[in-house]
């Protein structure tokens, strides 16, 4: 891949990761979640949307440090990929959602660096490149993100787009 499209995909996928195409923007859904409804839970739903945060928070953060530690062990699935944590409060949703672009910003770093080559492999699992791990973090992200829109929705607290 030369270098003007190798950089084409980077700025694509940023555009993904950071919510600017196929979905709605995340800091439109995240910056003024209802704190009155970070609790709740709505039927069929085993986990509110604080415990989602929270999951979000963890597991991108998990495929960071995948991408980045050679030393890298997977947390307990599922155990360790939700808080421990059952309720938080304003200032726990606060600090989950500003970690939580934190590390999405972190991310933007580690595919803007033209030294990250897309299709270099792990070095914890090196089936797996690093493109891979930018187009888990979106899709992930991007299916959470959708459920936190559907919470907003049940608690009636989305003027977003349909």
């Amino acid at each position: 891949m030369n270098d003007q499209n190798d950089q084409l995909v980077r700025e694509q996928l940023i555009d993904f990761l950071k919510g600017r195409n196929a979905h709605v923007n995340m800091e439109d859904v995240l910056l003024d979640f209802p704190i009155e409804h970070i609790n709740a839970k709505i039927a069929g739903v085993d986990y509110t949307p604080w415990q989602l945060m929270e999951h979000i928070r963890i597991t991108q953060l998990d495929i960071i440090r995948f991408v980045e530690d050679e030393d890298y062990r997977a947390p307990k699935w599922p155990e360790e990929y939700w808080s421990k944590v059952q309720r938080g409060d304003e200032a726990s949703w606060k600090e989950s959602v500003c970690l939580f672009f934190k590390d999405l910003d972190h991310m933007e770093t580690i595919i803007r660096n033209p030294d990250n080559d897309l299709y270099r492999t792990m070095p914890a699992g090196e089936k797996y490149t690093l493109l891979r791990e930018i187009m888990i973090v979106i899709d992930h992200n991007a299916h959470h993100l959708g459920q936190l829109i559907l919470f907003r929705k049940h608690f009636n607290a989305w003027a977003g787009l349909r």
